[in-house]
């Protein structure tokens, strides 16, 4: 059954959280959701379809990099997709209320800078959130960043500078 596991991953989701799940074509896209649908778990599920094939890229990317982190003894955690919702919801919290600090205000304007939503990389699923021992990496220092900095790359990962946490495919 296409969506099978899903249906199960649902059921045991924290409070507001999501699952996410790619399919390879659209037909299987929709065949997922439709299963979703009965089991009565739509509203907990996104479903990609063919463009997911470059966030697909991105995650195998990212086994590698965590893979060898862990070889080298260095753990990380993070986050990496949110949806537009959660964007807006940050920009809220970290650069003002207004209409303006939301949609409008430049990202370095505020703090720490965010994207506006909508031009985030973390809402098409092409950026991580790096954290070490539950803390993100706030320090170019730390030898997490410095083992980052050092490896990265090979996977295609590229940091913005201003956010020692912040990692993408453009560094954006």
């Amino acid at each position: 059954c296409i969506g099978y596991s899903g249906i199960w991953l649902a059921g045991a989701l924290p409070a507001g959280s999501m699952l996410i799940t790619m399919e390879k074509d659209q037909k299987r896209a929709d065949l997922a959701k439709a299963n979703f649908e009965r089991a009565g778990v739509a509203d907990l599920i996104v479903v990609d379809a063919p463009a997911a094939g470059h966030a697909i890229t991105f995650l195998r990317s990212a086994r590698g990099l965590l893979d060898a982190a862990k070889a080298d003894g260095f753990w990380f955690g993070g986050y990496g997709w949110r949806d537009i919702n959660t964007q807006i919801a940050l920009r809220r919290q970290n650069c003002g209320t207004s209409d303006y600090a939301v949609y409008q205000m430049p990202p370095d304007q505020c703090s720490p800078p965010t994207a506006r939503p909508g031009l985030s990389m973390h809402e098409q699923g092409l950026a991580i959130d790096f954290s070490v021992n539950g803390r993100f990496l706030t320090s170019h220092s730390d030898p997490a960043f410095v083992w980052l900095a050092a490896n990265a790359r090979r996977w295609g990962f590229t940091n913005l500078p201003s956010e020692p946490w912040h990692w993408s495919t453009t560094g954006g």
